[in-house]
């Protein structure tokens, strides 16, 4: 196989993981925000439950709570908190999954050692890795 084969390869391999990582953080920040928005709407409905009881106050009195928080809290998430939350959230999913997780390892590890050998180069990195890895 040529170098400029290796190279396309390595490339191609490249992307594929760039779109499939791409796609996988889509799916997991809509799920995120639609578990967030579910989450509000339960507290909403809470706290209208809890001012609208027999045994609670009335408004005129200015003893009701409101929820606290912006509107800018709401129009922009925080995108490093739904990273971290969509990844523990698949953690957690799949700890009952031993072998699957052994199986995705070796996987991601090989197409890693392929793409070292088609691009020949990373071999530090790759070696430290390894070390961490150990």
């Amino acid at each position: 196989m040529g170098s400029v084969a290796r190279l396309a390869l390595a490339l191609a391999l490249g992307h594929l993981a760039a779109r499939a990582t791409r796609s996988l953080l889509a799916s997991f920040t809509n799920r995120i925000e639609t578990s967030r928005h579910a989450e509000v709407k339960s507290a909403v409905q809470q706290q209208q439950r809890r001012q609208f009881s027999p045994g609670a106050r009335s408004l005129a009195t200015g003893n009701a709570k409101m929820m606290e928080g912006s509107d800018s809290d709401d129009a922009s998430p925080d995108m490093g908190a739904n990273l971290k939350r969509a990844m523990q959230y698949w953690l957690d999913k799949s700890t009952i999954h031993i072998f699957p997780r052994w199986v995705a390892f070796a996987v991601s590890l090989a197409l890693v050692f392929l793409r070292i050998y088609l691009v020949q180069g990373y071999f530090i990195v790759a070696y430290g890795l390894g070390i961490f890895l150990l």
